[in-house]
């Protein structure tokens, strides 16, 4: 889902996070001349990437970063610890292999058809995506998925996109019947000169206020939505 590209990031509880495991007998290790704090500080460097040189070209230089090697199990089983004795390689001492964290969060789900483990994603947008149309690229990729693993459903608990849409909905049925009943009301006690100088002020403020938000850097989001349908209602 993060390859979309109007996904910021997603975040993801309940699911079953792995980690690293390296399990090693203690007797072994003082066997062959090592301990756990030494076999540790000797693993470390592969926790973190470095920067090993640059390549340079004709029109650019590229820096060379040797990858981590931490998270690939094969790769650290082959990597070289040093004993008093000779080198040997780390999967040949412990085993290596990948595990489930422990003590993770869990998250259960209950409806009227269902109750169990639940996995909880939140999908944030990028600053300037449309939420309504990543909203809909998410929930496409969502469905296909879905197609293929027909024991898993998904649940909508907060739809930031329907509410935004609602918010819209709102300010425009709220923003012409304003005009509307301005116009009917002025027309009827001032005249229809008045009454058309009047309604057009009414999108006028709107395009005052839009201009100031551009300024501003304000987007479009509920804390502005309501301001802009109480500035409405004032009117």
């Amino acid at each position: 889902m993060e390859k979309i590209k109007t996904v910021d990031r997603v975040e993801l509880t309940g699911g079953k996070e792995e980690e690293l495991l390296i399990e090693y007998d203690p007797n072994n290790l003082i066997s062959i001349g090592l301990d756990p704090i030494s076999l540790g500080a000797q693993i470390k460097p592969t926790l973190n990437s470095y920067p090993s040189g640059n390549i340079y070209t004709d029109k650019m230089e590229l820096p060379v970063i040797l990858e981590e090697i931490s998270k690939n199990p094969e790769k650290l089983r082959l990597y070289d610890v040093t004993t008093l004795k000779a080198s040997t390689k780390l999967g040949a001492i412990s085993d290596v292999k990948l595990g489930t964290k422990p003590d993770q969060p869990k998250s259960r789900i209950l409806t009227r058809d269902f109750e169990g483990q639940a996995v909880i994603f939140y999908v944030f947008k990028t600053e300037s995506a449309d939420i309504i149309s990543t909203y809909e690229k998410a929930k496409d990729l969502v469905n296909s998925e879905l197609e293929n693993n027909a024991n898993y459903f998904v649940e909508t608990l907060i739809d930031a996109a329907q509410d935004i849409n609602d918010q819209y909905s709102k300010l425009y049925n709220n923003f012409l019947a304003t005009i509307l009943l301005v116009f009917i009301t002025l027309s009827i006690f001032m005249g229809i000169r008045q009454a058309v100088v009047v309604s057009f002020s009414i999108p006028l403020t709107f395009l005052v206020s839009f201009f100031f938000m551009q300024i501003f850097g304000l987007s479009l989001n509920f804390l502005t939505l309501f301001s802009l349908l109480l500035t409405l209602g004032l009117l």
